[in-house]
């Protein structure tokens, strides 16, 4: 037969768009903070995993075995929770009711007391 199969045989999980998050984040933040436009920075990380999407064409072409040897379980297993700790800020963040509830005039009190009608009752008062 062929030396090439379909799958590895290894346990692979295809979900950039949750793995990137926390880079994506940091990235896009860090460039913002340089005077780079919104957009201009994230089509610059789009550019980069595009670039890095060729290690995983490359990476499919080496067989399981040797795969397993450069990538043993303990290795696996640290990028794993890394990616899951690096998550959990995102996740609470959705968790929350999203990125544009964190992100919108709910923060400020006296606009959401005004929405329902009644006035702030703080120490103020």
């Amino acid at each position: 037969g062929t030396p090439y199969v379909l799958g590895t045989g290894v346990l692979s999980v295809l979900g950039t768009s949750f793995t990137f998050l926390p880079v994506f984040e940091n990235g896009i933040a860090a460039m913002k903070a340089t005077g780079t436009d919104a957009e201009d920075a994230y089509g610059k990380m789009l550019g980069t995993v595009m670039i890095c999407s060729f290690l995983e064409v490359f990476l499919s072409f080496i067989p399981k075995d040797k795969l397993r040897r450069m990538f043993p379980p303990l290795v696996t297993g640290v990028a794993v929770m890394c990616i899951g700790i690096g998550l959990t800020g995102t996740g609470m963040k959705y968790w929350g009711g999203g990125a544009v509830c964190a992100e919108t005039s709910w923060k400020n009190h006296a606009s959401a007391y005004d929405l329902v009608g009644f006035p702030p009752i703080t120490e103020n008062n």
